[in-house]
């Protein structure tokens, strides 16, 4: 039974998106809220509208009537208006129709200019019927990802082909064959690397539990497209593990990134970077392929190779400075003796190093080794435990702190607020520091994204 966008929305939302149709005129929910919705999903993030206004029409009135600042979207046919007070959805996503050259601004014109069929349906607010004219609907209750327009859908925005893994992944779904040969023989060229590394970052922060979106990340990597992105991989696909052990090195690797456990809110380390960490962590033994050297000549450990092997990879896909320095922080200490003791935890918090993400790093690595017994692992994870306790603890003790303490970072903050740094940055990390020392509790990811968009909706801040 097709479940009503009206029907499902909490009210408070209703009554905006009602004031909202009333300035703007004709309304349509689309995209991945509508997707959600149709569900029964909580909407993760904004709520997706399509509108006929002009864009600069839709922000006078909306400011007008009293609308948080309306910010530019991050694409140049749409803005963004924070929502006061909300959790989720955090903003409305406001777009005008995309079209062909030589074609007028319709509301199907706008649905053919859309990535899968999944997505590529409207519902008229706020009593539909639903438009679906690429059997969208019948696509998301088979699972089934499908191309809206084939190969014309891919030449429009090749980072569509990372997309569709994104969307297999994510619903553990069954594509369509066609359609998947199409994505994995996608060439990444022209696609900027803040792109792919945001698209790959997406993909990394899904949960993976399950055998089927597994078997779609191993997929991507040996695709031409995975390969293309992440030639490194490719040649450790080459290389094996051991050499009584025919695993090769990339699937050793992919096991490791698969087998970590999330980390809690406290510590100072997430998933996606810690998946990183996995992903090059032996991307140095890419140089005992003799057919492989990349830009780098023979180094003198394996250890010196990987880091400096990853940080080419990480500048490649302009991670920020910040990320480079915890993730490839993470592979080398994790590769050293390490004895958790007091006193080295100390010493590791006061250079600002992820000791938290390291630990769960050694961890994924010894839960993934040859012939580890049952009895063996549940001895080390009480280890690993107990050394995670005893971290948190000393992390907690009362210190001078700095913006790098945050578990927010300042490039993560302007991904959030889609707007150039400048005095603002400080100003808002400032308030978070204050309002993380009344309770040092607050310092985790989920607390402080609050607080973020709460900032965002005062007017005075920008």
């Amino acid at each position: 039974m097709l479940s009503l966008p009206h029907m499902v929305l909490p009210a408070d939302i209703q009554v905006i998106l009602d004031d909202v149709r009333s300035l703007l005129g004709d309304l349509y929910l689309v995209g991945g809220s509508l997707r959600e919705v149709l569900q029964n999903s909580e909407i993760s993030n904004d709520i997706n509208l399509l509108v006929s206004t002009p864009l600069s029409e839709c922000r006078r009135r909306l400011s007008d009537k009293g609308y948080a600042i309306a910010i530019p979207g991050h694409k140049h046919n749409s803005l963004v208006v924070p929502l006061k007070g909300q959790e989720k959805p955090l903003s409305l996503d406001i777009a005008s129709f995309r079209h062909r050259p030589s074609k007028p601004p319709s509301l199907e014109e706008d649905l053919l200019h859309r990535d899968f069929t999944i997505n590529a349906m409207a519902w008229p607010w706020p009593r539909g019927p639903l438009v679906d004219p690429f059997h969208g609907l019948d696509d998301l209750n088979r699972l089934r990802v499908h191309l809206v327009d084939g190969v014309n859908t891919l030449q429009a925005d090749p980072l569509r082909a990372l997309r569709f893994f994104r969307f297999a992944i994510r619903l553990a779904a069954n594509p369509d064959p066609e359609d998947c040969q199409l994505c994995e023989e996608v060439l990444p060229e022209g696609i900027s690397p803040e792109r792919l590394r945001g698209e790959l970052d997406r993909i990394l922060s899904l949960p993976l539990r399950d055998e089927v979106p597994r078997e779609w990340v191993l997929r991507l990597f040996r695709s031409n497209l995975g390969r293309h992105i992440l030639p490194e991989l490719g040649v450790l696909d080459r290389v094996r593990w051991t050499c009584e052990k025919e695993e090769s090195v990339f699937d050793h690797t992919l096991r490791v990134t698969l087998a970590l456990t999330p980390p809690s809110g406290r510590e100072e380390a997430s998933l996606l970077d810690l998946r990183w960490a996995a992903l090059l962590y032996e991307i140095g033994r890419a140089m005992e392929d003799p057919s492989f050297r990349g830009d780098l000549s023979l180094a003198s450990s394996l250890l010196e190779d990987t880091l400096r092997l990853g940080g080419v990879i990480l500048e490649r896909l302009k991670f920020s400075k910040r990320r480079q320095k915890r993730i490839l922080s993470m592979i080398q200490y994790a590769d050293s003796n390490f004895q958790p003791t007091d006193r080295a935890i100390r010493r590791m918090i006061g250079l600002a190093l992820p000791v938290e993400g390291m630990l769960r790093l050694l961890r994924a690595r010894n839960h993934a080794a040859p012939n580890s017994t049952p009895e063996e692992k549940r001895k080390l994870d009480e280890e690993y435990e107990k050394a995670l306790r005893r971290c948190l603890s000393l992390r907690s003790s009362p210190r001078l702190m700095q913006p790098r303490d945050l578990l927010l970072s300042g490039g993560e903050i302007l991904d959030m607020v889609r707007l150039p740094a400048g005095v603002w940055t400080g100003n808002l990390q400032k308030e978070l520091i204050s309002w993380v020392l009344e309770d040092p509790a607050r310092n985790n990811r989920d607390s402080l994204e609050r607080k973020v968009r709460e900032w965002m909706t005062r007017e005075e801040n920008f």
